[in-house]
């Protein structure tokens, strides 16, 4: 597993194969393989982060949410959890608030600088463009805020 975390600066404003194009899962499908599954490990690793990073979080977007198991990893930590991905996967609970995105197309349908921490937990290896993720991470934290990603490749 790689860890990144960063400080953002300050600023003004298996999976399926996919040799070919003509063979290439729909975009939900590619979002099922895994179920919206994570693991714990993780999510208790990058609480233990967030701990000793900023410690109370009014706004956490979870991009690649899944299931939203992070959300409750982070217990009393958070304010306010906003997930994403690509489908509102099964066990995802209906109070969870969510927005659905194609992370290889699209953007993320919340205001630039929107939260005080953005986690991406075991997501850019399912992007077709991580550096494109990446971007869209920088987007949503604010000036000061922390963008936190794991990958296990």
């Amino acid at each position: 597993m790689a860890w990144l975390c960063a400080k953002h600066p300050a600023r003004s404003a298996g999976q399926p194969s996919m040799t070919s194009p003509t063979t290439r899962p729909s975009l939900a499908e590619r979002a099922h393989v895994t179920g919206g599954a994570s693991n714990a490990a993780i999510h208790r690793a990058a609480t233990r982060l967030l701990d000793e990073l900023t410690g109370f979080v009014d706004v956490l977007v979870d991009v690649g949410c899944g299931t939203a198991a992070f959300r409750a990893a982070l217990g009393e930590r958070c304010g306010r959890y906003i997930g994403a991905d690509a489908v509102r996967h099964a066990g995802l609970d209906r109070e969870v608030e969510m927005v659905t995105v194609d992370l290889d197309s699209g953007r993320v349908a919340l205001p630039d600088a929107c939260a005080a921490v953005v986690t991406s937990l075991e997501t850019i290896e399912h992007v077709e463009n991580p550096r494109a993720l990446v971007r869209e991470l920088l987007r949503l934290a604010r000036p000061g805020g922390w963008i936190l990603m794991t990958t296990p490749n």
